[in-house]
């Protein structure tokens, strides 16, 4: 952080490293730091005063006043330390209103500080380039597999997939992303510097040398816990453009996430469930409520770019179930049957039929894939 001051005396480089700092610290808000500043007229007189005075001038509680309390005396100097630690990883802090800061739309109270390992794909000029892809972490066979056709599908149409690098759907539409050659981007619900979970390390690699990246507002070696998640999902609704929810129950962290892209005003796409049940609950409860269904890959990538084929409008629903099972990775007519819960010689039989309409095509020994326009 460079020395510069500017013409009242205030330190810019130490205002914002007093900014992370701050923002390290549980418990303390964007709006909270900013109301500190402007009752002492800069970050560095705040933190010279009492802490008990500056959590008064921040108008934090009980919990917020302990933890700036127990935080270190030098609290610029603990900044420093955590920027230290994540640029030797190859990452750095974004703090608000920096050029590189993400666009986060109209997002009520956005993040003090973001920290990045890796890249980010970001909004400009209002274009539509990134695409949240979410869902259960308990996810099936099935859940999983679409999961992973459309993240290969979002990113092989020249969007960012986005998502929360948990298990399950996220996982999948991740790793779907990376077979695909795209970007993707993990907004995590742990520090940067601790990916969770850690069964997905090689994942969260994979994603760091094929371009892209790892962000959370929180602490750079924060664990993760259960009030972490609605901030993560917040803010993947906040950077992404449009949400996809694949699979859903009634309490599942997707619909807070499809809550704040309605809030920013923003589409919620819902890949409906083959059979109605408790791990598509919310799924359809968003859809009552108006979100749009999407059932295959190639249906979602039109409706984002509004792109329509006429064979793709006159594909009937069970035909547009199987082919969404083949798109974009090849399957096998027992795979597929398996999945939508259908004899394979009536599979065989609809497979056959695509293949004469040519949205269907052979890929290696009794397996077929869906042919994009």
């Amino acid at each position: 952080m460079d020395t510069n001051h500017d013409p009242a005396g205030v330190d810019a480089a130490v205002e914002k490293g007093l900014r992370a700092a701050l923002w390290l610290v549980r418990g303390i808000s964007g709006r909270a730091i900013a109301a500190a500043a402007a009752s002492f007229g800069s970050l560095e007189a705040a933190c010279a005063a009492p802490r008990e005075a500056l959590a008064a001038a921040m108008g934090l509680g009980p919990g917020g006043t302990k933890q700036l309390l127990a935080a270190p005396d030098d609290l610029l100097s603990w900044a420093r330390s955590h920027v230290s630690q994540v640029a030797a990883r190859g990452g750095r802090l974004l703090l608000r209103g920096d050029d590189s800061y993400p666009d986060l739309g109209t997002l009520a109270d956005p993040p003090e500080a973001i920290w990045l390992r890796g890249a980010m794909a970001l909004a400009s000029d209002g274009c539509l380039d990134a695409v949240a892809i979410v869902g259960a972490r308990r996810a099936d066979l099935g859940a999983a597999r679409l999961a992973l056709g459309f993240g290969a599908s979002v990113a092989a149409a020249g969007f960012a997939v986005v998502s929360g690098g948990a298990l399950g759907v996220d996982a999948a539409a991740h790793q779907g992303a990376l077979d695909a050659g795209g970007r993707t981007v993990a907004i995590l619900g742990s520090g940067v510097l601790r990916p969770l979970p850690a069964s997905n390390r090689r994942l969260f690699s994979r994603m760091l040398a094929s371009g892209g990246g790892l962000v959370s507002e929180l602490p750079p070696l924060e664990p993760a816990r259960a009030e972490h998640f609605p901030r993560r999902n917040r803010l993947i609704a906040a950077v992404a453009r449009a949400v996809v929810v694949v699979r859903a129950a009634a309490g599942s962290g997707s619909l807070y996430t499809a809550r704040a892209m309605r809030a920013l005003g923003r589409p919620v796409y819902v890949v409906p469930a083959p059979e109605l049940g408790p791990a598509s609950a919310g799924g359809e409860a968003l859809l009552a409520d108006g979100a749009i269904a999407v059932r295959t890959p190639a249906e979602l990538v039109d409706a984002l770019t509004g792109r329509q084929t006429e064979a793709e409008r006159t594909l009937d629903p069970l035909e547009g179930r199987i082919l969404a099972a083949m798109d974009p990775l090849p399957a096998g007519v027992a795979e597929v049957a398996g999945m939508l819960g259908m004899s394979a010689s009536e599979v065989s039989r609809i497979v056959a039929g695509a293949c004469a309409r040519g949205l269907a095509r052979p890929a290696g020994p009794g397996r077929f894939v869906a042919v994009r326009s």
